[in-house]
């Protein structure tokens, strides 16, 4: 559909390509629907340094449309300056004002969320047979919260305020800040050629030296037959 005495018009993107030589993305333009065209390998006039293809017509279904390209007629060549696609748009979820997305058609997508300052990559485990098949896959960066956090593969990690929280859905948790660290779970086992729990002098640097004799460890404390005024150990 042209206008401005047929200087600007629209038309369906019915194929993309990639140079193989200038890797410039080139399309062709008609009626996705008629199967006609009106232009072969058209250059693409995008966003500087934001290099996309459109999906093909029919990406999601035969009767879902195509991207929708605006170009400019110079002379004897159109120029596309502008594309859309709005077959995809169920990805994009709530918008708000300020907000940007890049969405295509899979489950991987990208926001900038203006309100908190955060920066979201999601997308879903899609792996056949896995224990986690079809469950979102999350990194997560929030300025307004201060947290980072990342979920998917049933695990989960946080960070925030100077603590970090590692855990594993129906399993064990590790928790840890400046102060402490905490480990909630069942078994634990820590396979090790050499280290120690526990000394009353600066720790060895050299693991294959052996510990000084009778170190403040969770069983016994400074001398032998006393036992430990800051480890507790359960029966």
């Amino acid at each position: 559909m042209p206008f401005a005495e047929h200087l600007i018009g629209t038309a369906d993107v019915t194929l993309s390509t990639l140079d193989e030589e200038t890797k410039e993305v080139r399309l062709n333009l008609g009626d996705a629907r008629g199967s006609s065209g009106i232009a072969a390998n058209v250059g693409y006039w995008g966003l500087d340094g934001f290099i996309s293809r459109p999906n093909d017509p029919g990406d999601s279904g035969p009767e879902d449309g195509a991207c929708q390209a605006l170009y400019l007629q110079d002379g004897n060549n159109k120029k596309v300056i502008a594309t859309r696609d709005n077959r995809f748009t169920e990805f994009v979820a709530e918008l708000g004002e300020g907000d940007r997305a890049i969405v295509s058609n899979c489950e991987a997508r990208f926001f900038l969320k203006k309100e908190r300052s955060g920066l979201t990559l999601f997308t879903k485990d899609l792996k056949s047979g896995s224990p986690t098949e079809g469950e979102g896959m999350m990194i997560d960066l929030s300025g307004k919260d201060g947290t980072i956090s990342i979920t998917g593969a049933g695990c989960a990690f946080t960070m925030a305020e100077k603590k970090i929280t590692i855990g594993v859905q129906g399993g064990p948790v590790l928790e840890m800040d400046e102060k402490s660290i905490t480990f909630t779970g069942g078994y634990m086992a820590v396979n090790t050629k050499g280290g120690h729990l526990g000394a009353a002098i600066a720790i060895v640097p050299n693991p294959a030296s052996p510990p000084p004799p009778y170190p403040v460890g969770i069983a016994f404390g400074p001398v032998p037959g006393f036992s430990s005024g800051t480890w507790k150990v359960a029966p």
